[in-house]
């Protein structure tokens, strides 16, 4: 009898990752390819199934990650040309039940799961007074070809996911010129802004983060400093917006640049900066995740308990 197993999938505009899991926080047979490099999730899938010599028939239960607004349980990508429906995903693995959530409540799933060495702390933080209402909430924060941002908030003995779409909330600042956070906070954004201000040549967001690194390109390092001050300033209302005084966990591409190359005392500044809430917002602690495939981990606690 083949073994038994579970498949897990982030979905992103640049990357689609998948695995099999076999347990709770158990990967295998992990691959990432492009999402251009098939037209459709179904290709993926077929590769991957026939690549690595899975039964689909012996598949207990999926769960998918995508970038993009889950409608039923369906998706279309905001930032790339698939749309996945959970009922032919199911027909392609035996009937196996096939859940679709967005990809940052793929790495909320894991936040109350993390272990101290998964993340690393951008500055210490007094301790938080202490609650009677019970666990803080937390909230995963992601700068990469795209933004977005989900809450963990406990509910008694388990945790609720919420995730929303903050990459596309309105940013009218003029230092930016653009009309939302994904356009600023974003692998295009940062490329984007280099290039308005006079930057040299194309270059790509990790070449912008590089120069500015290196110090001797001017119009980088303003931009990363401008960037990481703002990636502070929307992190802080995030964790107002959902009350998640338990922390919030960084991730992505971009934002694991910009914390790398830029000064964090002006990220934390903005950050705490929010008026009659600045006192509260300094308890806040504020990490980098620094685990790979948080996403594909979450999944992985999640998805056993599909299991048919």
């Amino acid at each position: 009898m083949p073994e038994r197993w579970c498949l897990v999938a982030d979905l992103g505009a640049t990357h689609a990752r998948l695995a099999a899991s076999t347990a709770p926080g158990r990967l295998s047979r992990r691959r990432v390819w492009p999402t251009a490099a098939t037209s459709s999730f179904g290709e993926t899938l077929a590769r991957f199934l026939a690549e690595e010599q899975l039964d689909p028939s012996a598949c207990e239960a999926a769960m998918i990650a995508a970038a993009g607004p889950v409608d039923g349980n369906a998706v279309t990508l905001t930032n790339a040309a698939w749309t996945v429906n959970g009922d032919v995903v199911s027909r392609a693995l035996g009937g196996a039940p096939v859940v679709i959530v967005n990809d940052l409540a793929a790495v909320a799933m894991l936040l109350p799961r993390l272990e101290p060495q998964d993340s690393a702390p951008l500055w210490p933080t007094p301790p938080q007074p202490p609650t009677a209402s019970g666990a803080p909430g937390r909230i995963a924060v992601n700068a990469g070809t795209g933004f977005g941002a989900a809450a963990a908030v406990s509910a008694g003995d388990a945790w609720a996911i919420v995730a929303g779409e903050p990459g596309h909330m309105a940013l009218p600042d003029p230092v930016f010129g653009v009309a939302t956070v994904e356009e600023a906070l974003s692998g295009e954004g940062v490329a984007r802004l280099y290039r308005a201000r006079g930057g040299g040549g194309a270059a790509t967001a990790a070449e912008v983060i590089a120069r500015a690194g290196g110090g001797a390109d001017p119009v980088a390092s303003g931009v990363v400093d401008d960037l990481v001050r703002l990636l502070g300033r929307v992190t802080g209302d995030l964790v107002l917006a959902t009350g998640a005084w338990g922390g919030a966990w960084l991730t992505g591409s971009v934002a694991h640049g910009l914390l790398a190359a830029g000064r964090l005392s002006p990220m934390r500044e903005a950050l705490e900066a929010k008026g009659a809430m600045a006192a509260r917002m300094r308890h806040v602690p504020v990490h980098r995740l620094t685990l790979a495939d948080p996403a594909l981990l979450g999944l992985s606690h999640a998805v056993a308990r599909l299991s048919r």
